[in-house]
């Protein structure tokens, strides 16, 4: 009876515990993200740049220039800081135009999948997080304005 038991109490283990997952996506998706990759990393750079007064903008003409180590997201992350520009009421422009230049140099930009999923109790989250050095430069003197260090993190539920 006890073999029984302890036989059918090791398969109960090995079966959820071998229905599950652990995940760390390590992968780069050319195209559009999910839906919940997209949030999650919208929200971290809202929160990153959250410290930034882009009122200073207001009446410039800016260029912004991205770099990083990934183009996943450089694009998406320079659009992002000329609309906010653009609100503030500076004017985005080429450099040759351009009264004050925006540096953005990404150290992270992405997400990754963490948690467990065993059947109904999943601890499964997609993190967003990005962190970035962001210098404003004035171009007719060169001299440094501003510099930020940039850090936001999101955590979504899936």
């Amino acid at each position: 009876m006890k073999i029984k038991f302890l036989a059918i109490l090791v398969l109960s283990i090995f079966t959820v515990t071998g229905c599950s997952t652990n995940k760390t996506g390590i992968s780069y998706q050319e195209g559009v993200r999910a839906r919940i990759e997209q949030t999650a990393t919208i929200k971290a750079v809202e929160e990153a740049f959250a410290i930034v007064d882009f009122s200073m903008f207001a009446n410039m003409r800016v260029v912004v220039e991205v770099d990083g180590l990934s183009q996943a997201d450089l694009g998406f992350i320079k659009r992002y800081v000329e609309n906010r520009v653009l609100y503030a009421g500076g004017k985005s422009v080429q450099k040759d135009k351009a009264q004050v230049s925006i540096t953005l140099l990404n150290k992270v930009a992405g997400i990754d999948e963490v948690g467990t999923n065993y059947f109904i109790l999943s601890t499964e989250t997609v993190r967003g997080e990005f962190r970035s050095t962001m210098s404003v430069i004035d171009l007719n003197s060169g001299a440094l304005i501003d510099t930020y260090d940039l850090y936001g993190t999101s955590m979504i539920k899936r």
